[in-house]
């Protein structure tokens, strides 16, 4: 069997792409290291396996819906792994049950998960990766021996924020206020309406950009009367030069963080769903962001007044960026591959 890695996730509507996103940046660092790898998704993440397939890796169909991962689907992968000769399994997905990593660890070298709930149980799991802070190791029960890594510092970004992290911009030379609303892939018209309407209330001159995998025609429609210079954008093939573009950015406390703290930018965010409030909250305690609560309780009047105060407090806006690039240093993708490669290796000579 050789060193390669199957990786099972999924990105459509209802998982958002921040788990096809982080899977993609540490399936980067595995090749760069000469790892095979390889993917398998459920049938509704045709979008998701197309831009795999784009950046040169095999994706595999898996039988069933998208939250398929009873001991049937698990059997289903132990046969795709040998017939496609691989040696271990990375899983980002929160439909995956203990069930299905007790049924995986019959024949695979080393099960790996990506998780940022500290919710479940993951038997068979020999290497395990939780990038949030504020998360001890005690919260998880995995085998004797498994390799548990925690924190921001092994967040799992593409080179590409490392890369602009580390180029030279300027912030303070744009004539507006430049605005980045971005929720993730998911459906979030809702949201994205309340806060467009909301920030038309805002004095200050600004040029907002509005990333919206769906409903981007009918945003555009409906904001034409803004007093604000708006642009709405169905998908985006270089979201970091937008970020790297952006003096404020309003958003949900997921994976993006991650990506904005890197870059260097100040966050008002809040949560699509209870399972973002930690980062969320983590980052405000630590000065990266402001946090809102769940989008669903949020009024408009704190939201504006949030908003403002960023808009005129150039200083403090600085002191976010600074803290959040003192939080992600973009190397965390890095460090995640090389422990992948060492822990599968130590498990090969013990067989051997």
């Amino acid at each position: 069997m050789s060193d390669g890695i199957l990786i099972r996730c999924d990105a459509d509507a209802a998982v958002g792409l921040g788990h096809l996103m982080r899977c993609l940046a540490i399936a980067g660092a595995l090749r760069d290291l000469g790892v095979r790898v390889e993917f398998a998704m459920g049938k509704l993440s045709s979008f998701g396996a197309q831009s795999l397939q784009d950046e040169g890796f095999s994706v595999h169909e898996v039988a069933g819906t998208n939250s398929a991962f009873d001991r049937l689907a698990a059997n289903a992968i132990l046969e795709l792994i040998d017939d496609r000769r691989l040696a271990s399994i990375l899983v980002d997905h929160y439909g995956a049950s203990a069930e299905y990593f007790e049924t995986l660890s019959g024949r695979a070298e080393l099960i790996c998960a990506i998780d940022d709930q500290a919710i479940r149980d993951f038997p068979g799991v020999g290497w395990l990766l939780n990038p949030n802070p504020g998360v001890s190791v005690s919260e998880y029960s995995v085998p004797d021996g498994a390799e548990v890594l925690i924190g921001p510092q092994y967040a799992l970004l593409r080179r590409q924020f490392r890369m602009a992290r580390e180029s030279t911009f300027d912030r303070n030379d744009a004539k507006r206020t430049r605005i980045l609303i971005q929720f993730g892939g998911s459906d979030t018209r809702e949201v994205c309406e309340r806060v467009l309407d909301w920030l038309k209330r805002i004095s200050a001159p600004c040029s907002i950009t509005c990333i919206a995998v769906e409903h981007a025609d009918g945003l555009r429609q409906s904001h034409r009367d803004s007093p604000h210079n708006i642009t709405v954008l169905s998908g985006v093939a270089d979201i970091v030069e937008h970020m790297r573009c952006t003096d404020i950015a309003i958003g949900a406390g997921g994976s993006s963080c991650w990506e904005l703290c890197c870059v260097g930018v100040p966050m008002i965010i809040g949560e699509l769903s209870p399972d973002q409030s930690r980062i969320a909250q983590e980052l405000h305690n630590r000065g990266a962001a402001i946090h809102l609560g769940l989008w669903s309780r949020v009024a408009g009047d704190p939201f504006i007044e949030a908003v403002q105060k960023l808009i005129d407090d150039q200083p403090r806006r600085e002191t976010m960026a600074r803290i959040g690039r003192g939080i992600v240093d973009g190397l965390g993708t890095t460090r995640a591959a090389q422990s992948i490669v060492k822990t599968l290796r130590a498990r090969q000579e013990v067989v051997a």
